[in-house]
């Protein structure tokens, strides 16, 4: 596996003591990884496989691993997102990361892999390769380049929190290497904790000079420009991310935002897709992504795309799980557009739960005011105001109704009713009934 005995025991020093993280899908192929470090020394309690990203967090917080192992997908994950977890705190000359990737053909994922991680591999590989590439990622941190120390300790104080000192360490990584992705990445992300996003386009703008494809530098000068809320130009950055790399729960979560911001609506099914495929969505995606479709429903009705409008509204009550908050709000949008045949439709969606609430009442009560006649409307109103869970235009509308029908009693019984709920309808309402009796005495006269 390793031939020469001095490489052997060298691999086995390093090794020594530290925590393995193997976050592989393949059965198969995790059991293979973690048998070779086993056979380098490294005890099998010291060794923990994952299939997904949430038990692979669960384990570097509890574990602490020095070494990390990821598959590129990682469900809808990325595995360069739990890199950058597995980085975090980490003294990188004594720590191992190695991405893995079945995609042999993807040059964007050898690319992007180039300076975050130490180690790229691609599938089907021997345990001889693995062992082999191992040795040569050890030797170089036995003997890194001035770049590399400079970038180490830059990120180390950028962790710390002392973003100006980092700023300034970037800058000097700069100038030892022909093409500093990493340095001017990491000066992107200086200039992004002390909030100049100006600045940080720039610093990710470079990196992607020198490779078009690295990951960080792409979403970072997403970030950079979702903060100067520049969205058209965030926008032409989802579909390249999309294109090359798995997306996260957050990342999917700005990608909406900037989309319905952007005002590319045509774009939403294709994110619902990515949605749909994640293992795990968190409670604020999945309300971000119920958000996204309402606004998007309502901006179609605003531009009289009813049939879209209907389409975005269908996919949000899904993504909320029908939720009453939601469909409300849809409910309350097709009244005022006038769409009373789909205010009903989501009506009937209503959780059963929710139809002794005041907003279910009156909810019911304007999709009436469009179907019945004014004396069975005037009897749900009256209803409604009895129980208490009338708003201050049903109260209105009722006593408007009673007293053009001549029913002053009846709407004297309301506004009494009315007030008690409103007292500062109080002159507003008995005005209504004056103006009725002014106008019945008019006509006897």
């Amino acid at each position: 596996m390793i031939d020469s005995a001095d490489a052997k025991s060298s691999l086995q020093e390093f090794l020594k003591g530290k925590v393995v993280l193997i976050v592989e899908p393949s059965t198969s192929f995790a059991t293979m990884i973690s048998s070779f470090f086993n056979s380098q020394g490294v005890p099998l309690g010291n060794v923990f496989t994952a299939k997904t990203s949430k038990d692979a967090l669960a384990i570097m917080d509890k574990h602490k691993p020095k070494v990390f192992v990821s598959e590129f997908t990682v469900g809808a994950d990325s595995g360069l997102d739990l890199l950058d977890q597995f980085q975090k705190g980490i003294e990188s000359l004594s720590s191992l990361s190695i991405i893995v990737s079945k995609e042999s053909s993807d040059s964007a994922v050898a690319e992007a892999a180039e300076e975050q991680v130490d180690c790229f591999v691609l599938k089907p590989f021997s345990i001889s390769d693995f062992g082999g590439r191992i040795l040569e990622i050890i030797g170089k941190k036995m003997r890194p380049s001035a770049y590399s120390i400079k970038t180490i300790e830059a990120r180390s104080t950028l962790q710390k929190g002392n973003f100006d000192e980092a700023l300034a360490l970037y800058k000097e990584a700069q100038t030892l290497q022909a093409k500093p992705v990493s340095a001017h990445c990491g000066a992107g992300e200086a200039h992004f904790k002390l909030k100049d996003f100006v600045n940080a386009q720039v610093e990710f703008t470079k990196g992607l000079s020198y490779q078009p494809m690295h990951y960080r530098c792409l979403t970072g000068i997403f970030e950079s420009l979702m903060e100067q809320r520049q969205f058209a130009e965030a926008y032409k950055k989802i579909a390249v991310i999309c294109k090359s790399f798995p997306v996260t729960s957050h990342r999917l979560g700005a990608f909406f935002i900037v989309t319905v911001y952007s005002g590319n609506f045509q774009d939403l099914p294709g994110l619902f897709e990515i949605y749909k495929k994640m293992e795990y969505r968190p409670p604020k995606l999945v309300n971000l992504v119920a958000v996204s479709f309402l606004t998007a429903g309502r901006l179609m009705l605003r531009k009289k795309q009813g049939a879209n409008a209907i389409q975005y509204f269908d996919i949000g009550a899904s993504v909320s799980g029908r939720s009453f908050d939601f469909l409300s709000k849809v409910i309350d949008e097709l009244i005022v557009a006038t769409d009373i045949e789909n205010a009903d439709r989501f009506f009937k969606m209503l959780p059963p739960e929710d139809a002794n609430s005041p907003i279910y009442a009156q909810l019911k009560f304007r999709i009436d005011c469009s179907v019945l006649p004014p004396p069975k409307l005037v009897e749900a109103g009256r209803q409604i105001i009895v129980a208490g869970k009338a708003n201050e235009s049903i109260v209105r509308m009722v006593v408007e109704l009673m007293a053009k029908e001549g029913r002053i009693t009846q709407a004297e019984a309301m506004i009494q009713k009315g007030v008690e709920m409103f007292p500062a309808m109080r002159q507003e309402l008995f005005a209504i009934l004056e103006e009725a009796e002014k106008i019945k005495a008019a006509k006897i006269s």
